[in-house]
């Protein structure tokens, strides 16, 4: 899995409005996501891609929340976010995208 995002390396952590650190997911023996590092910033854009079985869905249904993360945690706007409760899986696709 890779990321590419069109930020400058002038870019402070305070336009960072996403944050994965560390994220990983298991499913049994099955290990989905290991230690997961991902930004988004505000005002660019950012894309996520891979190759199949890479890990790529699994990482935006846990920023989703569709699905809870085995550890790591989740930032917005550099606070930690904690999910309380799981988003029905048929209200995920309106929330992939992080809207301005």
């Amino acid at each position: 899995m890779s990321l590419a995002s069109e930020h400058s390396m002038g870019e402070t952590k305070n336009n960072i409005v996403l944050a994965a650190r560390h994220i990983a997911k298991t499913f049994g023996n099955t290990h989905a996501l290991k230690s997961v590092n991902f930004d988004v910033y505000h005002g660019q854009v950012t894309t996520l891609f891979g190759e199949n079985g890479a890990g790529k869905s699994t990482l935006m249904k846990v920023l989703s929340g569709v699905i809870a993360p085995t550890s790591g945690d989740i930032l917005l706007d550099g606070s930690l976010f904690i999910l309380t409760t799981l988003m029905k899986p048929e209200r995920m696709a309106s929330q992939l995208f992080i809207k301005s």
